[in-house]
């Protein structure tokens, strides 16, 4: 599991419920349900920053030279 998805459970797990984040981030729990999905690669940085504030988080984008991986791209 990712960082950003291990974080975000651990704070889901101690404080709001899925269905209490989802009307924080003004969605629907379907939407919260496919970001705690690890394998569902369709989550985009609006959904994240959404969770994040909806979460008392901050974000940070940094871009970085392309090292190669697969995931890079």
């Amino acid at each position: 599991m990712s960082a950003i998805l291990e974080s975000t459970v651990l704070v889901i797990d101690t404080g709001p419920n899925k269905s209490q984040l989802a009307q924080k981030m003004h969605t629907s729990r379907t939407v919260v349900n496919r970001l705690l999905d690890e394998k569902d690669a369709g989550v985009t940085i609006t959904t994240l920053v959404k969770a994040g504030r909806a979460l008392g988080m901050t974000w940070t984008l940094q871009a970085g030279e392309d090292n190669g991986s697969p995931r890079a791209a």
